[in-house]
């Protein structure tokens, strides 16, 4: 919505553009017909800036929708993460479903580690991105489940992790397409 804001802001200073070009060019008498033609193309200008402007938003809504209606593809059953180890190594596993029509190639799941008071935590030894992302290999061929028996060992090393958060999902289709959403 800001960038639409931003493109309406544009529309007006071009109108006030033309508008200042109009009255800098008053020193000389203007023919009603010249005063015309100044008027016809600021509003010729101000058309062509609202009707990009509603493109604009008619291409963002509809890409959202396209999003919005990858989201309902995957169909998460569980996740969780495992007890600390005795080095603090802490795995992640999660179960889900593919309800598109597509063999799905790739899934990157992006989570953070949570504590005991709901804070995201630093795995305290080797690389220490929060949040992390892990990667499923496929294919996941569509209405099938993945997840059981399989997991990301030590994916984080921290005492204090007690459980995970979603954060982002990432879906590569055997075609070639790519979406991802925030969860």
């Amino acid at each position: 919505m800001n960038k639409t804001l931003s493109y309406i802001a544009v529309s007006v200073l071009t109108i006030f553009v033309v508008l200042a070009v109009y009255k800098s060019n008053t020193h000389k008498e203007l023919s009603e017909q010249e005063k015309q033609e100044i008027h016809m193309e600021a509003l010729r200008r101000a058309d062509s800036i609202t009707n990009a402007i509603e493109e604009k938003v008619r291409l963002e809504q509809e890409m959202k929708n396209r999003v919005e209606s990858y989201r309902d593809s995957i169909q998460i059953i569980k996740y969780y993460t495992s007890n600390p180890n005795s080095a603090g190594g802490v795995d992640f596993n999660i179960v889900w479903k593919n309800n598109t029509k597509q063999t799905i190639k790739y899934v990157r799941w992006t989570v953070s580690a949570i504590n005991a008071v709901d804070d995201e935590v630093y795995s305290t030894i080797g690389i220490y991105n929060v949040p992390k992302t892990v990667k499923e290999t496929g294919p996941i061929k569509p209405g099938k489940t993945s997840g059981y028996g399989t997991y990301w060992e030590n994916v984080w090393y921290n005492h204090s992790i007690r459980k995970s958060k979603l954060r982002k999902c990432e879906i590569e289709f055997m075609n070639g397409t790519v979406v991802s959403f925030v969860l």
